[in-house]
């Protein structure tokens, strides 16, 4: 059977511990939003962006890469270029 002093201990201990989780175990502002409102922002070219978790900031506009110019060179000719060699 343990010593009164040592059993003393160990149910103060016990009884300190659940006080402070009881307590004081999380802080409140730390805590991140669960949503963000439900506003938006219009971006320079007219996308719309809504606002991300968790800082609630809103997302980056599209950055805009200018007028797309396909390369002559590139794309799908419709032949095989092995069976074009052959001919």
């Amino acid at each position: 059977m343990p010593k009164p002093k040592t059993a003393l201990l160990i149910c103060s201990l016990t009884v300190l511990t659940l006080a402070i989780t009881a307590c004081g175990g999380s802080d409140d502002a730390a805590v991140a939003p669960v949503s963000c409102p439900d506003d938006a922002k219009i971006c320079e070219d007219g996308t719309v962006v809504a606002r991300e978790l968790p800082s609630c900031d809103f997302a980056a506009c599209p950055v805009d890469l200018g007028p797309l110019d396909p390369s002559p060179e590139v794309g799908i000719t419709g032949t095989d270029e092995s069976e074009s060699a052959a001919e």
